[in-house]
């Protein structure tokens, strides 16, 4: 199962230990700059939770839409600041930051979008924490607002896959240069089915001499079939749990779900 292309750093307990390692290899689900974009259409404020390095900040604000990116990673956070900074003066003014935690966080604002992109709520280690989580959404929704996350779909892999098929070796997944050195990029991953926890190791392995770096990713995923219920337990109503992949713009060799939920 390739992982990589559906990853999010683990924002709920800020453990990213080479944040622009981490920018370089996780570049999001192919397609879900679209799916989001289309999703804030008419929205004036936007919430992105787990923003991580900023990769669809400058995209909203470039739509014209007043968009705030929650971090608790700070080495992530600081990326995005650099990010934010980059952007034209008329579109920087449209994003706002902010050092918080997805599963505790009080805003003034109300928002009528709230984004959780690239797999976000598996990082939350507890099906308690992530109805935390959807209540804060809840409490932040306007009243007609829309809640809008992806995730790959692993309800297949669950059912099927023998737990043999840890890629305990690793994958070769990119090829980076980091501070002038080239890295080959390896994936390895443990699977706990009864405990739904898939964590991924990366060794960035320099191609001259020199010792390899590692970071890893730590995800609690979730069941379609959960999803639902946990919603309900926050307040949401689940309006839909997609699987359209040509419809949403997100490759057809992603198997991603992208569910879309409103205040019940």
């Amino acid at each position: 199962m390739a992982l990589r292309r559906a990853s999010r750093s683990n924002s709920a307990t800020g453990s990213t230990c080479h944040p622009e390692l981490y920018a370089l290899v996780h570049r999001g689900t192919p397609g879900d700059e679209h799916l989001y974009l289309r999703a804030a259409h008419g929205a004036r404020q936007v919430l992105e939770l787990g923003c991580g390095y900023g990769r669809l900040l400058g995209p909203l604000a470039r739509a014209g839409h007043r968009v705030t990116g929650l971090e608790l990673d700070p080495g992530l956070l600081a990326l995005a600041h650099a990010a934010r900074d980059r952007l034209a003066p008329h579109e920087r003014e449209r994003v706002s930051l902010v050092h918080a935690d997805m599963r505790d966080f009080q805003l003034d604002t109300r928002f009528e979008r709230i984004f959780i992109p690239f797999s976000g709520l598996y990082c939350l280690d507890s099906e308690a924490e992530v109805i935390a989580c959807l209540r804060r959404v809840r409490a932040h929704l306007t009243a007609d607002g829309l809640l809008v996350f992806d995730a790959y779909d692993i309800d297949a892999f669950h059912a099927e896959a023998d737990p043999q098929d840890d890629e305990e070796d690793g994958e070769p997944v990119a090829c980076v240069t980091w501070r002038g050195t080239d890295y080959e990029v390896y994936e390895s991953s443990r699977w706990e089915r009864e405990a739904q926890r898939l964590d991924v190791t990366y060794r960035y392995q320099p191609r001259s001499s020199g010792e390899p770096l590692f970071g890893s990713i730590r995800h609690r995923y979730l069941l379609t079939e959960q999803v639902e219920g946990l919603c309900e337990q926050a307040g949401l109503r689940l309006l839909d749990a997609h699987h359209d992949l040509v419809e949403h713009r997100l490759a057809p060799e992603c198997d991603h779900m992208v569910c879309v939920a409103a205040p019940g």
